[in-house]
C-alpha cells in the first residue's frame, strides 16, 4: 500500500521545486521565468509569513520516496 504525505522543503530542494513549477507552467501554458520563480520559491523557503508550500511524496512499500507534485499557499 502506498502512502501520500506533504514535506516543507527546504533550499537545498529548491532545484527540483523549480523543476516541478516548470513542469506545472509548461502543462498549463504559462510562460515560465526562472529567475522570478527562483527568487519567490526563495523568499517562500526564508520567509514563512508569505505562506507556506511543500512536497507531495508517494512512499510507495516503504521504498524510496516519490515527488509527485507540491502545494504553495500564500497568505494576503
Amino acid at each position: 500500500m502506498s502512502s501520500l504525505y506533504l514535506v516543507e522543503p527546504g533550499s537545498q530542494d529548491l532545484d527540483t521545486l523549480m523543476e516541478l513549477v516548470k513542469s506545472y507552467y509548461k502543462y498549463d501554458g504559462h510562460d515560465f521565468d526562472a529567475g522570478l520563480v527562483r527568487e519567490s520559491l526563495e523568499d517562500l523557503i526564508k520567509k514563512s509569513l508569505l505562506g507556506r508550500f511543500g512536497f507531495d511524496l508517494i512512499d510507495a512499500n516503504h521504498a524510496k520516496n516519490k515527488n509527485i507534485g507540491y502545494i504553495i499557499l500564500t497568505f494576503g
